[in-house]
């Protein structure tokens, strides 16, 4: 799909969920992330699920989209990308 002239936002299946981010990070444990996180997944078991992250190290700028068992697509960017630029098109690359 291209993501310039169909937006995610037309989709009227598309749906996310992101009521884990109201939990903060230095007040919320990774063993309570993860009870949370089973929680609301138990919620969405008519679902596919899709996972998306874009990530950068010193070296490096990657996304990874996956589905629960399986990997779709991982790919490394130019080094001058952005952490932002990988997280989008981690994101838009769900829609194809």
């Amino acid at each position: 799909m291209d993501f310039l002239t169909n937006p995610p936002w037309f989709l009227s299946s598309a749906s996310i969920d992101l009521s884990l981010t109201k939990y903060k990070k230095q007040d919320t444990s990774i063993s309570q992330y993860r009870i949370l996180f089973y929680i609301t997944l138990s919620e969405h078991h008519d679902r596919t699920v899709i996972y998306t992250d874009g990530s950068k190290s010193n070296e490096t700028v990657s996304y990874a989209v996956t589905l629960v068992d399986r990997i779709i697509c991982t790919s490394i960017l130019p080094e001058f990308s952005s952490v932002f630029t990988a997280e989008i098109i981690a994101y838009e690359f769900r829609f194809r």
